[in-house]
């Protein structure tokens, strides 16, 4: 398996495959050392947010990144990865921290969370500039369609853009700092192309979505199709106790 990339994916994380960090500390206070690891784990986000791709140069997205534009969605920031979501669209975009360099600017309304990142298939700028910039929505931009229920949920109220920010920091200086070797095979299919993830079938449609379904044995990651039930695993997971992290690696059912 390659290292992480960016990537789609078509169903979001939910109350099944989720635990928000609060839960996580009332219900096992011994932190990661006794929690099962059955579950990904929430540390910010929230279902209110705009996002637009800023480029110096000519950019390049996917056409179906493209339609992430001019909408309200939902962000992650999980242990693994970090994900922003378009529940009208019924899709998102899974992005390892190690792809981006977070940047917080402006304050209040005017506050805009800039993650720099490297250029991928699905994304990249002409001159290597490319940038996911973040907002919070405003009330006339938010619609019920736009809420994930489960995130909602489980999270009453959105993260501030700072709080954002510095958990995605926390989590790019951990992969940043892990082993290579065990790194590379975190949260990543076997699929030869990422642009397979947003395929489109013979006849179809340049907007259909298609999937891969070609997986090797022990997938990982969020790549989840609600037609395809490919097995998760393998997922590099931190224990925390204290502040303090160290790696451990299991499987999802």
């Amino acid at each position: 398996m390659g290292a992480r990339v960016p990537r789609g994916i078509f169903t979001c994380p939910n109350r099944e495959n989720l635990i928000t960090m609060e839960t996580l500390r009332k219900e096992y206070p011994a932190g990661f050392a006794t929690f099962s690891g059955d579950k990904f784990v929430l540390h910010a986000g929230g279902c209110q947010y705009r996002i637009a791709f800023k480029g110096s140069h000519s950019i390049y997205l996917h056409p179906q990144i493209e339609k992430f534009s001019e909408r309200t969605v939902s962000v992650l920031v999980l242990d693994t990865n970090f994900i922003v979501w378009a529940p009208t669209l019924r899709l998102g975009i899974e992005i390892p921290f190690e792809y981006g360099l977070p940047h917080l600017s402006g304050e209040g309304q005017d506050e805009v969370l800039d993650i720099h990142l490297k250029g991928s298939e699905l994304m990249h700028a002409s001159d290597g500039n490319l940038s996911l910039q973040i907002r919070r929505a405003k009330e006339h931009e938010i619609t019920q369609a736009d809420i994930e229920p489960d995130l909602r949920a489980m999270m009453p109220y959105d993260s501030s853009l700072k709080t954002i920010h510095a958990m995605f920091t926390r989590w790019l200086r951990f992969y940043e700092s892990a082993d290579g070797e065990e790194l590379s095979t975190a949260g990543e299919t076997g699929v030869l192309s990422l642009s397979e993830n947003f395929r489109v079938d013979a006849g179809g449609d340049a907007d259909d979505l298609g999937y891969d379904e070609q997986f090797s044995e022990g997938d990982a990651g969020m790549n989840i199709s609600l037609d395809v039930q490919s097995a998760v695993g393998a997922v590099r997971r931190p224990r925390e106790a204290e502040g303090d992290c160290h790696a451990k690696t299991r499987r999802l059912g």
